[in-house]
């Protein structure tokens, strides 16, 4: 596996100051695999991972940082940002839909073959393969593909659908952290 980290001196605005911040961009064999953000401001460390998809998604995280800083303070920012990340990841690991917490069953039934389950509340089965046979063969063998495979499936099938998976997906523990999160910046944050 190859690595890579690249450093980057950028700039932002807030309330009419230039602030000067480091995007870190991590990639594992050539694919961008995470963001961070990093700065400080009135004394206090910011540093938040953003998506990497979003390019331009650290600036307004910034200034959303230094509103947070300036309004509530740097004890609340620390639990924010604490919060954020358990959400963030939360929603890395597993399927979110309607603010509940889903389990994306991957197992292997193979000496190199995973399959995925979940079934929705209407009967729709998914099982992180590609339906076309043939296409996507290589997911089959990494247990990692077939769980992103299934996730997309489920988000793809709920967006259309608007059908959420059985009750028994859900992830009665992780439910509660993610919602025990989700509380503490809607009550401590007005954003």
């Amino acid at each position: 596996m190859s690595d890579q980290t690249y450093h980057d001196l950028e700039e932002f605005t807030y309330n009419g100051v230039e602030h000067k911040a480091t995007i870190i961009r991590t990639y594992i064999d050539g694919v961008q695999m995470g963001n961070s953000v990093t700065f400080q401001y009135e004394g206090v460390r910011v540093s938040e991972n953003f998506d990497p998809e979003n390019h331009v998604g650290w600036y307004n995280l910034a200034q959303t940082c230094c509103e947070i800083i300036d309004e509530h303070g740097e004890e609340i920012y620390k639990g924010y940002s604490k919060n954020r990340g358990i959400i963030k990841s939360i929603k890395h690991s597993y399927l979110v839909l309607n603010d509940k917490v889903y389990d994306l069953n991957v197992m292997k039934v193979a000496d190199y073959y995973f399959l995925g389950d979940i079934r929705f509340k209407d009967g729709k089965t998914f099982d992180g393969h590609h339906p076309v046979s043939g296409i996507f063969e290589e997911d089959k063998k990494s247990r990692k593909k077939t769980k992103d495979n299934l996730k997309t499936q489920s988000l793809d099938y709920h967006k259309v659908k608007n059908v959420l998976p059985e009750d028994k997906y859900i992830n009665t523990e992780k439910n509660n952290e993610f919602q025990k999160a989700k509380t503490w910046i809607q009550s401590n944050i007005n954003l």
